[in-house]
């Protein structure tokens, strides 16, 4: 037997079984090396492929044309859904009511900011400074500044002002 047992059952070894050689050996590095990369860059295809069609379909950007062509309803106004998209497009910018700028020392970025008592008067628009500065009364600065952004339009003023009539609510 060459001086190789034999176990039952298996396969017989040779004497004559040689180990790969050196360049058999690299080949086979370089070919597992190929294949990894070309798994990879099919991975990365895929996975962009992916983001690419699920981002398709989502439109997660508001814009002030979005928000100007909306209507306002005529009552149970919304902070979430009706309010806080227009301030956040028309008030909410840099260099103004954001939480880095607080022009005016207000940010309309949230609820607890715009509920501020010297903004609004919940269930009292008529008292309200926001009011007063969407209106552009007489002696307040408008808001926003003539020139900085589109003003909010007479459905959005109406909105602003229903949706403080019924109390400023965060809903």
């Amino acid at each position: 037997m060459n001086g190789i047992q034999e176990v039952s059952g298996s396969i017989p070894l040779s004497s004559t079984t040689k180990k790969p050689s050196t360049s058999g050996r690299l080949f086979l590095k370089k070919l597992i090396q190929i294949l990894i990369m070309s798994l990879h860059h099919s991975l990365i295809f895929i996975t962009i492929s992916l983001v690419l069609l699920l981002s398709a379909g989502c439109k997660d950007t508001v814009t002030g044309q979005d928000i100007d062509n909306r209507v306002m309803p005529d009552s149970n106004v919304s902070f979430s859904v009706d309010i806080y998209p227009i301030l956040n497009v028309k008030c909410a910018t840099a260099g103004c009511h954001n939480d880095e700028s607080r022009a005016g020392g207000y940010a309309l970025t949230s609820w607890t900011n715009v509920r501020h008592p010297d903004l609004i008067d919940p269930g009292q628009p008529d008292n309200s400074r926001l009011v007063w500065s969407i209106e552009a009364r007489a002696g307040i600065p408008p808001m926003p500044p003539i020139g900085y952004n589109t003003p909010l339009t007479l459905n959005q003023i109406r909105g602003v002002r229903t949706w403080i009539a019924e109390g400023a609510e965060n809903n």
